[in-house]
């Protein structure tokens, strides 16, 4: 949902909390970055909601915008869990369609083959600091 990956976008791992808005200027810089027209990325900055923002893409339907947002949750969520798991966004719209996906791989692959499969997944469930606190 287009809402929840705003939230994550910027950062914000609980997307649950009402208290952390969907911040549409920075969905507007990444509107900018992905090349969209000037006009689409003043409707994002004046969107209401995140579906206003998606009811705004599909007007012109730019991928990259998408793309990008995909790829910066994913790099925020990798982050957030130190580079321990591999991390997948996936866009959905409100009908189950895939709009956008972005795989962030994990930094910790190169596992010895006397690793155990429970250290692995002692170590993968290990919770970093960072984990404490939404990301700056």
């Amino acid at each position: 949902m287009i809402g929840k990956l705003a939230k994550m976008v910027a950062g914000h791992m609980m997307t649950h909390v009402s208290g952390r808005a969907i911040d549409f200027q920075l969905l507007a810089d990444l509107a900018v970055q992905a090349e969209c027209s000037a006009d689409l990325c003043q409707q994002i900055r004046d969107a209401n909601t995140g579906r206003h923002v998606l009811d705004l893409w599909r007007e012109t339907s730019p991928q990259a915008f998408l793309d990008l947002l995909c790829q910066q949750a994913a790099e925020h969520a990798a982050v957030y869990v130190d580079h321990y798991l591999d991390i997948e966004f996936r866009l959905i719209d409100f009908d189950g369609r895939l709009l956008a996906m972005h795989r962030s791989p994990s930094h910790h692959h190169m596992l010895s083959d006397s690793t155990s499969k429970s250290n692995i997944y002692t170590k993968s469930a290990q919770v970093p600091p960072s984990a404490h606190k939404d990301i700056p």
